[in-house]
């Protein structure tokens, strides 16, 4: 329920990273949002960021092993000097509780949360490990505006085998 924000710094032909805000869920515990596994604690209950430049929004997704569903929560996107100020990470830490969700949702669970991005009004997400394990590798692209899983690509089906870590659509669609 973490997310580092970074700037990205060029010095000398080379770049280095300063983290400049720190936005946190604040109701990680919550057994009826975030998590859904009371004493044990869930599988991975991490969650993923990822943001919606064009409407200035935040998505949030967590998996809840127990229901076995794949939570997602909308935020207004922080600004960057929102929050307050953390001596320990030297930069603004912003908390997101419960009446700051605009919206939440669900869906089948994604085995294994993998790299996510946005583009064009769809959420498009990564999962699993490499082929044959128990989270098959997979792309699912997700239509934010019906709330709907509107493609899921199995990688085996095109014999892409191993586990995917990050994805990125350009300004072209592709």
């Amino acid at each position: 329920g973490t997310c580092c924000v970074y700037r990205l710094l060029e010095e000398n032909g080379s770049f280095k990273t300063k983290l400049v805000q720190v936005i946190k869920i604040g109701f990680v515990d919550d057994l009826t949002l975030w998590k859904s596994m009371e004493g044990t604690g869930d599988y991975l209950p991490y969650g993923n960021f990822v943001i919606d430049n064009d409407n200035m929004k935040l998505y949030s997704f967590v998996l809840r092993d127990y229901t076995r569903t794949t939570r997602f929560f909308k935020f207004d996107l922080p600004k960057i000097d929102n929050g307050i100020y953390n001596e320990e990470y030297d930069c603004n830490v912003v908390t997101l509780n419960k009446e700051d969700i605009e919206d939440m949702f669900d869906f089948e669970h994604f085995e294994i949360i993998q790299g996510c991005c946005y583009y064009d009004g769809n959420i498009y997400a990564l999962q699993g490990f490499n082929t044959g394990s128990y989270a098959e590798p997979a792309l699912r692209i997700i239509d934010l505006s019906t709330k709907t899983i509107k493609q899921t690509h199995w990688f085996a089906d095109i014999n892409l085998n191993e586990e995917p870590e990050m994805i990125s659509v350009d300004s072209n669609g592709v």
